[in-house]
């Protein structure tokens, strides 16, 4: 866990004063990385789109009510994805931002020179490709163990010709010793998802609270987190 700790109104962050760590488990750990697709494609969207067309018509002041918008929006998405990930993990993200001033010239002032807006803007535009290699990974990973272990409960099943090829057409499973050895490949294979699935969790749940955290150095006082910073409980 991270220690928060206030001196003369300044936020001093202190790491790994707790020895715990994050073990999510194999469940917790799968459906976390499947559902990461779905923040990379939204994240991936407002980035393509309202950044772009913002920047472009800055010139007829129009383009700063699309950028302030966007980048509100990356926000609000930004904030679900530390709920989500205390939800299915566990662990807690505190928010950084800086507190709103009030005036309109000034918000935006805030808004745009906020580091951790722009951190959020690239921690969802990273999240696309990231998102989809570990829906990919996942799933293969899960389905082919899956596959292969509970061979021999239909590999007899199919027609003659039509019997299930593993990873090579020369490799037909027809009997049921192979359909035995494609089971004990495919235990072998679960074995290996249940470690390395929740340590890809725990990876990326790392990388997010570096990303979308508060900072570990010395802060203002005036974020709008709480004197509880980023921790993996």
């Amino acid at each position: 866990m991270i220690e928060v700790s206030r001196t003369n109104g300044e936020i001093v962050i202190m790491a790994d004063v707790e020895s715990r760590t994050l073990q999510p488990g194999p469940i917790r750990a799968t459906g976390f990385l499947l559902s990461n697709i779905v923040f990379g494609v939204i994240g991936f969207g407002l980035v393509m789109t309202t950044i772009p067309f913002g920047l472009l018509t800055l010139v007829f002041w129009v383009g700063i009510l699309v950028l302030c918008t966007g980048l509100l929006l990356l926000r609000g998405a930004a904030q679900v994805h530390r709920t989500w990930l205390h939800t299915w993990l566990g662990v807690y993200i505190a928010r950084p931002y800086r507190v709103m001033p009030t005036g309109a010239a000034a918000r935006l002032r805030t808004l745009l020179t906020d580091g951790a807006t722009w951190k959020d803007t690239i921690y969802l535009l990273l999240m696309f490709p990231i998102g989809m290699a570990e829906l990919i990974g996942v799933s293969m990973l899960w389905g082919i163990g899956l596959g292969m272990s509970t061979m021999p409960l239909y590999y007899g099943l199919f027609d003659k010709g039509d019997e299930p090829q593993i990873f090579h057409p020369d490799f037909v499973v027809d009997t049921f010793g192979e359909a035995m050895i494609c089971s004990a490949v495919g235990l072998l294979i679960l074995c290996m998802a249940i470690i390395v699935v929740p340590a890809v969790a725990k990876a990326h749940a790392k990388f997010a609270v570096w990303m979308l955290g508060p900072s570990r150095k010395i802060m203002n006082g005036d974020r709008e987190s709480t004197p509880r910073a980023a921790a993996l409980v």
